[in-house]
């Protein structure tokens, strides 16, 4: 059995961790948000100019700003200390999945010209 202490440690280094890359995910969406990191986006930086005439960047920055921000939303659970059980690493597993599913599907449909 684990002492507390070492317990208690172990969930502040991951409190840091999930803090940590909270504050990246925010400061990623908002980059993204604002116009200035398109770069960033997998697959529209490597695209030619041709290709990126086809996509309204516009929506595609809301919908990779939306899965961020989605993802940040995911880890307050356990920031707040409320995911101790199973079935919540269960719900936000399927959650992390259905929000990366609808965010290909809304990139590769919504995010396109006609």
């Amino acid at each position: 059995m684990i002492p507390s202490c070492l317990t208690l440690l172990s969930n502040s280094k991951s409190m840091i961790v999930l803090i940590i890359i909270s504050i990246v995910f925010i400061a990623l969406g908002v980059l993204i948000l604002s116009g200035k990191g398109d770069s960033l986006i997998a697959g529209y930086n490597t695209a030619s100019k041709e290709e990126k005439k086809q996509v309204n960047i516009k929506r595609l920055r809301l919908v990779v700003a939306v899965i961020l921000f989605s993802v940040v939303l995911l880890f307050i659970p356990s920031l707040i200390g409320k995911e101790d059980s199973a079935i919540a690493h269960l719900v936000s597993s399927f959650s992390f999945i259905v929000i990366t599913f609808v965010g290909i599907i809304l990139a590769n449909t919504w995010c396109i010209k006609k």
